[in-house]
């Protein structure tokens, strides 16, 4: 008998449990509400330890393009080190809450996708979802090393012409591209890995990198079904926001006809229905990886006890042979 393809199981699975999708939006707008909230105060703090003179509000007012752009050059003067300490601390805490965040939120997703297994163990789920937050740094630090690393390479010479510094210019670009898109590539295969491995916890009770092997392992025996499933994933993904960009287009023709608080809530009401969409999106491919996985361990254990039984039919055959 046909079974139904993985990508139709999860999606039909989210659409019963609507609860799922819920949880999914709870712990990542609570996450990105207090990512903002951060943000927002290290932001506040920048800008209060620049100081503007009169010179520089002259400067900018002038509307010359020089002239601004020494007064943005004079105010930001020596802020370098007050931007990093801000990182140093917003950018640790980010990581935890979403840490936390992230571990809380697929227990609870993933409890209701495998209602057959345990309790979610939470330090091996802290542990993953680690491992993705250190994954995810790396990658920001692989990209700003990508510019460091293309600017050196593609440096012009001293008082290049124009010609030389537009030559150096498209250089850097392609070797910045080249680089960001080895980045992105290891980053996100290790991602995908490492995003399939909290159902491995839940369902095996594995630990952090036990799981990570099993979803390496997981995904080499079905390769096809796991691709299939995140094309599709990213393919609605890509036509809902190409839908909502030009829902959201009007809109910006209304500028100075309505108030401009009424195009700004429109604007962020879209985006909101996007971020809905993206997380039902990601539960239903995380429904249909288990199902995957679920499939693979059903033809496992249908393999296994044929494999056993054949050295038992082999000895019944010939029963003198062990004599």
């Amino acid at each position: 008998m046909a079974t139904s393809s993985p990508s139709r199981v999860g999606f039909r699975t989210v659409w019963r449990q609507p609860a799922l999708v819920l949880a999914e939006v709870a712990w990542r707008w609570s996450w990105g509400l207090a990512s903002t909230a951060v943000l927002a105060v290290c932001a506040r703090a920048y800008l209060q330890s620049i100081t503007v003179t009169n010179a520089d509000l002259v400067e900018l007012r002038s509307n010359v393009p020089v002239l601004v752009a020494d007064a943005i050059n004079r105010m930001l003067e020596g802020s370098a080190a007050i931007l990093a300490r801000l990182a140093a601390v917003a950018v640790p805490a980010i990581a935890l809450m979403w840490v936390v965040t992230a571990s809380l939120g697929s227990a609870a997703v993933l409890k209701a996708l495998l209602p057959q297994a345990a309790k979610p163990p939470m330090r091996t789920l802290l542990g993953v979802h680690f491992l993705r937050a250190a994954a995810a740094l790396a990658a920001i630090l692989g990209y700003m090393g990508a510019a460091v690393l293309a600017a050196h390479i593609t440096a012009p010479g001293e008082n290049p012409t124009p010609q030389e510094a537009a030559t150096h210019l498209l250089a850097f670009g392609l070797v910045f591209l080249g680089l960001v898109a080895l980045v992105a590539l290891a980053w996100g295969s290790v991602n995908w890995y490492l995003s399939l491995s909290p159902a491995l916890v839940v369902r095996d009770r594995r630990d952090a990198f036990g799981a990570l092997a099993e979803a390496w392992a997981l995904v080499r025996r079905h390769r096809r079904e796991f691709w299939g499933v995140g094309l599709l994933n990213s393919f609605l993904r890509l036509f809902f926001m190409g839908v909502l960009t030009v829902v959201s287009i009007p809109p910006l023709y209304l500028t100075g006809e309505v108030p401009g608080w009424v195009v700004v809530a429109i604007i962020v009401l879209l985006t909101l229905v996007y971020f809905v969409i993206a997380d039902f999106c990601y539960v239903a491919r995380m429904a249909a990886y288990i199902e995957i996985a679920e499939r693979d361990g059903l033809q496992r254990s249908a393999v296994s006890p044929q494999a056993e039984s054949a050295p038992a039919a082999a000895e019944s055959a010939h029963p003198g042979g062990s004599s």
